[in-house]
């Protein structure tokens, strides 16, 4: 996840990597813990071909879900369309702290850091959209509260004024990724959800090189 790599970078940069692997074994530790109850479900045992044969029919049903319902094609474009942001701002964001912020070597750990951060504050606000039967409304706000800053970054160049702007968008990038997934699961169909995400998590990793690359290539 590109907010937990940025969160990794600040986590670094002002802790130093011996907190951070200390910190990474402890929540390691404490995952295994919170599984260990969690009990086994027995396994049908199918072939090697019967399982090919079902991976490429689960593609090929979330394949024909997404043809069939236009909205959801939409919304899996505007959540990956959030991922190549990500990945334009993961190169931009070296540029902008060295070539025009002026702000060190240090800089791109700390302007990337903020989106990161500013996820972690985005994940906790996003309870605020518990219950609601309405998620278009969270989702709107989720992609204009990413795509303001961004802009604003580029009007006021300052380097305090540009962690405060990264920071911001990294808390709409997260209404975007929980509002959006949760719009997923309430228009797509139960027995294709799973496919459908699958097909998600893809292009999103897609999306994300394809950001990067385009940076790279400009």
């Amino acid at each position: 996840n590109s907010q937990m790599a940025e969160v990794g970078q600040w986590s670094l940069e002002f802790a130093g990597p011996d907190a951070v692997l200390l910190a990474c074994g402890l929540l390691a530790a404490a995952a295994t813990l919170l599984t260990s109850r969690l009990k086994r479900e027995q396994r049908v045992r199918t072939s090697a071909a019967d399982g090919e044969a079902s991976l490429v029919k689960d593609a090929i049903g979330g394949l024909n879900e997404l043809r069939s319902d236009s909205g959801t094609t939409a919304l899996l474009a505007l959540v990956t369309a959030q991922f190549v942001v990500a990945g334009m701002i993961e190169i931009l964001g070296v540029s902008l702290a060295l070539d025009i912020l002026d702000m060190g070597q240090s800089g791109p750990g700390v302007l990337l850091s903020a989106i990161g951060v500013g996820g972690l504050v985005g994940a906790a606000a996003t309870t605020t959209l518990v219950g609601r039967r309405r998620m278009t409304p969270g989702l709107a706000f989720g992609v204009l509260l990413t795509g303001l800053p961004l802009a604003a970054v580029a009007l006021i160049a300052e380097p305090w004024s540009a962690v405060l702007l990264l920071a911001a968008s990294g808390v709409g990038k997260s209404f975007v990724d929980v509002a959006g997934r949760t719009l997923l699961q309430r228009t797509v169909a139960d027995d294709v959800l799973t496919r459908v995400f699958g097909i998600q998590e893809g292009v999103s990793t897609v999306g994300n090189a394809a950001g990067a690359v385009a940076v790279a290539l400009s």
